[in-house]
């Protein structure tokens, strides 16, 4: 996370926090819009917001963790299978939690790509209008994701720790040792790019 050396574990919990609000505003939205929570004491359960969004039976899951996160944020309350309105809900200002979020993850471009992409597509992906993959892969491109997995905070780091650990193995196996990498997942390519200058050419396979 940006600003993890400036401001320690309290810069980390704040970027956190402000990440986890973006997505949450546009969630609070998709709810505010279909009309399911506007008046104090209406009631729900997760099947009939399904139907009213038009959501499949695979989404469930992510509406039950929008439901939620409301009922932790004191707007709705639980009472059998049902979520009960219990402060009306009102539009969120999903401006200013990008406001938030671009202030506290400045440098980390590539997150805050994906994350309006995600936001800007939410409402049509809950309701089948638009692919999940079409979110992560807009017309088919994974410049998106790939700038994610080779540019952003956390993936630069966790590159790194992995080059290092492998640099470490070819070293400890000796000069003449043959490697043999078999990389599970390979995704994008990003992590890749990052380990092969650490491994010797001349004696290394690398199955991507």
């Amino acid at each position: 996370w940006t600003g993890c050396d400036r401001h320690g574990q309290r810069g980390r919990s704040v970027a956190r926090a402000a990440a986890a609000r973006v997505p949450a505003a546009p969630a609070t939205r998709v709810f505010a819009r279909c009309g399911v929570c506007h008046a104090t004491g209406a009631r729900v359960t997760v099947v009939e917001l399904q139907h009213r969004l038009g959501a499949s039976d695979g989404q469930r899951r992510l509406l039950v963790r929008w439901l939620l996160r409301l009922v932790a944020a004191g707007a709705l309350r639980v009472e059998g299978d049902a979520f009960v309105v219990a402060a009306p809900l009102a539009e969120p200002d999903v401006s200013a939690a990008w406001r938030e979020a671009e202030e506290v993850l400045e440098a980390n471009d590539p997150v805050l790509g994906l994350m309006r992409r995600c936001g800007q597509v939410l409402e049509d992906v809950v309701a089948r209008r638009v692919s999940p993959l079409e979110a992560l892969f807009p017309g088919g491109s994974v410049d998106l994701v790939a700038a994610v997995y080779s540019r952003s905070d956390a993936m630069r780091y966790v590159n790194v720790l992995l080059a290092g650990a492998l640099e470490a193995v070819a070293a400890a196996r000796g000069p003449r040792a043959q490697l043999r990498v078999l990389e599970v997942g390979a995704g994008t390519g990003a992590t890749t790019a990052a380990v092969l200058p650490c491994l010797p050419p001349e004696r290394t396979t690398y199955c991507f």
